[in-house]
């Protein structure tokens, strides 16, 4: 079935908002008396569930450090927020193109608005779903099947372009042509040894790897 629909992520896939996730999560540590952490250190976890990042740095998560990160993270995310090298004219082709495009991320849906009107995105992405927007975030993959839904579209005329194994793993369970491209926060080597459908060096692959999909369907 020819691809028609193309599910992004969106931190270390279209965008980099690392130094307002950093300056958010150094907040919250602060607020409990916890060391803060290099960028380097944080920066791997960008895409993983808010709990899973706290208990990964300090070996526990507490509502309240959530509640600390998010508050800051309202004042940071999209301020810092810049699309990666490549991806304004990947998105903007695609579009042209007649794809149907959704992001899937586990950023709230506010910081998501914020960053598609700072990028000038909005008309480019048919539907989005944040984190706080379903019970579970990737690697469930509720998110997909939710913007599946919205889009009208369904796993065979689908591929998933993501940065994490969280991505991967997601779209796998449903049957969806992974798609992973190297993440700038260094955490690739995960994501390669799943053996993804196709792994980019760069997201301006994108376009050729759509169109070799599409011959193979005729």
């Amino acid at each position: 079935m020819r691809i028609k629909t193309v599910i992004f992520d969106l931190d270390g896939t279209l965008i980099d908002s690392s130094e307002g996730i950093v300056e958010a999560f150094n907040y919250a540590l602060r607020q409990f008396n916890l060391p803060e952490q290099p960028h380097e250190i944080i920066t791997p976890l960008i895409g993983f569930p808010l709990d899973s990042m706290f208990l990964e740095l300090t070996g526990k998560s507490m509502p309240e450090m959530k509640s600390a990160f998010r508050t800051k993270a309202m004042e940071t995310v999209v301020n810092s927020s810049r699309s990666l090298r490549g991806v304004n004219e990947v998105v903007e082709s695609l579009f042209n193109s007649g794809y149907k495009m959704g992001i899937a991320t586990t950023k709230i849906r506010a910081h998501i608005d914020g960053i598609l009107a700072k990028l000038e995105w909005e008309e480019f992405f048919e539907a989005v779903i944040g984190g706080n927007e379903v019970s579970q975030v990737k690697p469930h993959p509720e998110q997909f099947e939710s913007l599946l839904a919205k889009m009208k579209s369904n796993c065979a005329s689908t591929v998933v372009v993501g940065d994490t194994i969280n991505d991967i793993l997601a779209a796998r369970q449903l049957g969806i042509t992974e798609i992973a491209v190297r993440s700038p926060y260094g955490n690739s080597i995960k994501v390669q040894q799943l053996k993804p459908h196709f792994f980019m060096e760069d997201i301006s692959e994108l376009p050729d790897i759509l169109s070799e999909l599409n011959l193979r369907d005729k």
